[in-house]
């Protein structure tokens, strides 16, 4: 905030037409701006209140209440990727009415395709990946990618992972990502019945993970709570099956027994059961169509509608009467998924 702060008094913000905020505290630096402000939200903040929750304002979440229903009153437009964060903001304050609006998480498709776009065959990636970490070929990828955190749950992970090698021991696990369960994490991968068989990478740049992904038999997010979870559709939009625990919009991106499974319950044995499932389904699953043509179009349509968004920042944007009970109809989360 300090720093914003200080650009904010230098003048480096005078040629910005729009402000595109992406969390609400640093609104209050920009109250007597008249310019339009929009702001996106990527949780429903509800979930300061779970129990995994890993948000500082976990520890006052009254006192974020109160900010953040005073700051959304000063901004344009609310755009959220949870549809039960829209529903709250409206029923907690009718004022929102027609300005928060859902528009869903988008991803590069440019970057995150089935390895045939990249020009390479698909074999070859896996030759090279399985190489790398030094697994067999005839071995079952499984990867997560994201924050070693209580969100992610990579804990969980490997608890269901271990359940899993108890009647496979065809598997390996990739982890990709960094946080402040790392060691944890290590620690438990070291372990006797785990050692050898996971595989922790740390961060990685986009163009390892693609890579990554596309060696990969199955993505699993094993996460406490979620918006609309951007590894999972980079996942699916690369050619993978995922399995996921039912939370955030989960079940808006995955259709069961199609592009992939989600554990009935946040359990190990859960978590471990819909994996044995989406495993078995493979064979039956034609190379790289675990994202169907619908799902792929959903896909494609989340690129465009972050694209719509940015064309959509170039101009002010429409404030509705109050008392509309809906959005304007032109935003694009709404036309993509109907939900407001």
């Amino acid at each position: 905030m300090w720093m914003l702060r200080r650009r904010l008094r230098s003048g480096a913000l005078d040629d910005f037409d729009v402000l595109d905020f992406h969390r609400v505290e640093p609104i209050g630096l920009f109250l007597r701006d008249t310019r339009p402000k929009n702001v996106v939200i990527h949780q429903d903040m509800a979930d300061l209140r779970n129990a995994k929750s890993d948000i500082r304002w976990r520890y006052a979440p009254g006192l974020y209440d109160a900010v953040e229903r005073s700051l959304l009153r000063r901004v344009d437009r609310v755009f959220c990727v949870r549809q039960s964060a829209v529903h709250r903001y409206v029923t907690r304050d009718p004022s929102l009415t027609g300005r928060a609006c859902f528009i869903p998480t988008w991803v590069d498709t440019t970057v995150f395709a089935p390895a045939q776009a990249s020009g390479e065959s698909p074999r070859q990636i896996r030759r090279d990946v399985f190489g790398k970490l030094g697994i067999a070929r005839t071995a079952r990828l499984l990867i997560s990618v994201g924050r070693l955190d209580h969100q992610k749950a990579p804990l969980l992970l490997l608890e269901a992972f271990r359940a899993v090698l108890r009647t496979r021991g065809d598997v390996h696990l990739a982890i990709v990502g960094d946080g402040i369960l790392r060691r944890k994490v290590e620690n438990a991968c070291a372990a006797n019945d785990l050692k050898g068989r996971v595989t922790t990478l740390g961060a990685r740049p986009a163009s390892e993970i693609v890579r990554l992904l596309r060696a990969s038999d199955l993505f699993v997010l094993a996460s406490a709570y979620e918006g609309m979870p951007i590894a999972m559709l980079e996942a699916l939009a690369t050619g993978v099956p995922v399995v996921g625990t039912d939370v955030g919009e989960v079940r808006l991106i995955l259709r069961e027994g199609v592009n992939g499974r989600i554990a009935a319950r946040r359990t190990p044995e859960a978590l471990a059961g819909a994996i044995h499932q989406a495993l078995a389904q493979l064979p039956q699953l034609p190379p790289f169509s675990a994202v169907t043509a619908g799902r792929r179009a959903e896909a494609t349509a989340s690129v465009q509608s972050g694209a719509a968004y940015a064309e959509r920042a170039e101009e002010r944007p429409r404030v509705p009467a109050l008392g509309e009970t809906r959005c304007s109809g032109d935003q694009v989360g709404c036309r993509i998924s109907g939900a407001c």
